[in-house]
């Protein structure tokens, strides 16, 4: 029985390494993804940027991320655009104020 609830344990503990994995490598796109809009709307001729966009749009969108995190990336997605959307109005507000 002890080894049963040992096995039980490891398993476990192994579960939720991956999903913090998972996690951790999700953050990092998100991450990547938002930097990089912030350079490519500040110079539109930013290839380098425009790539790591298009490169975590894929991945957000593939079945690796499914695998990671068991949800859609396409709404993550949409949830990523609005909120830095409703972020580059409050910062268009916040100047316009200023002035």
């Amino acid at each position: 029985m002890k080894n049963i609830a040992n096995e039980k344990v490891r398993r476990n503990k192994m579960e939720e390494n991956w999903k913090d994995l998972g996690n951790a490598v999700i953050i990092k796109a998100v991450y990547d993804y938002r930097h990089a809009r912030k350079v490519y709307e500040k110079n539109k001729n930013n290839y380098e940027a425009k790539s790591t966009m298009e490169e975590v749009e894929s991945f957000l969108l593939s079945d690796h991320f499914k695998l990671f995190s068991g949800s859609s990336g396409k709404s993550l997605l949409e949830e990523i655009k609005k909120e830095d959307a409703n972020i580059k109005i409050r910062r268009t507000e916040r100047a316009g104020r200023q002035q």
